[in-house]
C-alpha cells in the first residue's frame, strides 16, 4: 500500500513540471500534418465567416507541432543533459521525474490506431469523416493521464490480482479465437445491427495470422502484450482510448461552434466537410465511446463517464453566454472580478476542461479494484485522490 502511494506522489510531482513545461511549450509555425483522406483537399464553396472565437491567439495554440511539444518535455527539465529522467525538488525532498513516454513504452504509439479501430463504419463518409482528426499526431495527454494513474495505482487493492487474471484469460480466448475479450458484445449483433468494418477485418487479420502479436504492425495484439508488461488493465487501456474518443468529438462539434478554418494547421472538418456531417461525425463518436464503456463491465464506470458528456455540454453553453453572473455586480474600484464571476469561471472550467480528466483517473481505479462497490472500503481514498489530482490537473491545464 505504501509502495503504491508513493508512485501516486512521485506521479504527481511530474506533472506538476508538466504543468509548467507545457506552459513554455514551443511555438513553432503553423504546417499541416493530416494525412490526405480524400486523394487532393477540396476547397470549400463558401469560406466561412471569421469569428470572435477563432482568435490569431486561439490558432497559435492549434497549430503548435505536437511533436515538438513531446520531444521538449524532457529535454526542458532542469537537467545538465537530455535524459528520460530528471530530479524535482518538492518541499524538503525529492523525486526523480521519468519521461512520461518512456513510462508507457509502445503504448502511446498504438493509441491512435485502436482508437481508430473504434471508428469504422459502413458508411464511407461517415467512416472518413470520424477518423479526420485522428490523421494527425495529438498530444494525447488525456488517455496519458488515464495510464500514468493506471501505473501508478494498480497493485493497491488486495483484490487486484483476481481483477488482472479475469482479464488477461479474456485476452487469452481472444487470441486462440473464442471471444472478442473487451470488444465482446454483450446483445446479439443482428440486434444491435451495429456494424462496424474496422473491427471486424482487425480480428480477421489476427485470426489469420496469430503470429502477428509478436509484430510492431499488430497496434491491439502488441499493445496488450505491453499493457501487461506495464500492469495496465485492457479494460483502463479501453478506457484510456474512450477519453480520447470523447475528447475529439468535442473538437468537432468546438470546430462548428467556433466557426474554426483551420485545426492544427490543416482544415477543419467543418471546413472541408460541413458543419451538418461534422456534428453528426461527433455524434457518431460519441455513440462510439458509449458502446466501448458499455462493455467495461462497470456501471460505476459509466455513470462516471456519461456524467463527462452533459458536463461539456454545459460548459460550453456557459461559455457561449459569457463569464458574467446575471446576479453578480461588479466590485467597486475596478479590483478585478468579484467572487461571483471567478466561481463561474472556475465553474466553466471544471465543466469543459477538468470534468474528463478527474472523472476518467477516477475511473481507472474503479477498474483497478478501489472502492467499496469493488469490495475494498479502503480505495476510496484511492479514488477521491484520483478524482481531485484530475480536477486540479484540468484546471490548471486549461488555464495555462
Amino acid at each position: 500500500m505504501r509502495r503504491n502511494w508513493k508512485r501516486l506522489e512521485i506521479s504527481k510531482s511530474w506533472f506538476t513540471a508538466f504543468l509548467h513545461l507545457y506552459a513554455m511549450r514551443p511555438r513553432p509555425p503553423a504546417q499541416s500534418s493530416y494525412r490526405a483522406v480524400l486523394g487532393s483537399t477540396p476547397r470549400p464553396s463558401h469560406p466561412l465567416p471569421s469569428s470572435p472565437r477563432s482568435s490569431s491567439t486561439c490558432s497559435s495554440r492549434r497549430n503548435a507541432s505536437s511533436t515538438s511539444r513531446l520531444s521538449a518535455w524532457t529535454s526542458a527539465l532542469p537537467t545538465p543533459s537530455s535524459t528520460s529522467s530528471s530530479i524535482l525538488t518538492t518541499g524538503r525532498s525529492s523525486v526523480r521525474l521519468a519521461d512520461p513516454l518512456k513510462l508507457l513504452g509502445s503504448e502511446m504509439g498504438f493509441l491512435r490506431d485502436n482508437v481508430s479501430s473504434l471508428l469504422g463504419s459502413s458508411h464511407p463518409t461517415l467512416d472518413t469523416i470520424a477518423k479526420y482528426y485522428f490523421q494527425a499526431e495529438g498530444k494525447h495527454v488525456r488517455p496519458m493521464i488515464v495510464l500514468l494513474m493506471s501505473q501508478a495505482t494498480n497493485g493497491s487493492s488486495p483484490l487486484y490480482s483476481q481483477i488482472r487474471d479475469r482479464e488477461l484469460d479474456k485476452e487469452r480466448l481472444r487470441k486462440e479465437g473464442k471471444g472478442l475479450g473487451i470488444d465482446e458484445p454483450i446483445n446479439e449483433e443482428d440486434i444491435l445491427q451495429d456494424e462496424n468494418p474496422s473491427l471486424i477485418k482487425r480480428t480477421t487479420d489476427f485470426l489469420k495470422n496469430p503470429l502477428s502479436a509478436f509484430s510492431s504492425s499488430s497496434s491491439t495484439s502488441t499493445s496488450t502484450s505491453s499493457s501487461s508488461s506495464l500492469d495496465i488493465l485492457p479494460t483502463q487501456r479501453r478506457l484510456a482510448e474512450i477519453t480520447e474518443l470523447i475528447h475529439v468529438a468535442s473538437l468537432l462539434h468546438d470546430d462548428v461552434i467556433d466557426v474554426a478554418s483551420t485545426r492544427r494547421g490543416a482544415p477543419s472538418a467543418p471546413n472541408l466537410f460541413g458543419n451538418k456531417l461534422s456534428i453528426l461525425a461527433g455524434d457518431f463518436l460519441l455513440a462510439r465511446a458509449s458502446l466501448a464503456l458499455s462493455r467495461l463491465g462497470s456501471n460505476e464506470v459509466v455513470e462516471l463517464v456519461a456524467s463527462v458528456l452533459a458536463n461539456l455540454v454545459e460548459g460550453e453553453v456557459m461559455q457561449m453566454k459569457g463569464n458574467v453572473p446575471t446576479n453578480s455586480t461588479s466590485r467597486s474600484g475596478g479590483g478585478g472580478p468579484t467572487p461571483e464571476i471567478f466561481q463561474h469561471y472556475m465553474r466553466k472550467t471544471y465543466l469543459k476542461t477538468a470534468s474528463l480528466i478527474a472523472k476518467s483517473t477516477r475511473a481507472t481505479t474503479v477498474l483497478g479494484g478501489c472502492g467499496s462497490k469493488q469490495g475494498w472500503v479502503e480505495g476510496e481514498k484511492i479514488k477521491d485522490a484520483a478524482y481531485n489530482y484530475g480536477k486540479n490537473l484540468g484546471i490548471a491545464f486549461q488555464v495555462c
